[in-house]
């Protein structure tokens, strides 16, 4: 049973890296998307 549960915890804090690791990702396409779309004057008036 405590291997279960320490094989569990390795296994969350992988999961939790990675999910860490590609809201880093998203938001470094969201500033680029966002340049782009200042350089090209698509940006829609708020």
């Amino acid at each position: 049973m405590n291997i279960n549960l320490a094989s569990m915890g390795q296994q969350l804090g992988a999961l939790t890296t990675a999910v860490y690791s590609g809201k880093g990702e998203m938001e470094d396409l969201k500033r680029r998307v966002e340049r782009i779309e200042t350089r090209l004057d698509l940006t829609e008036a708020h």
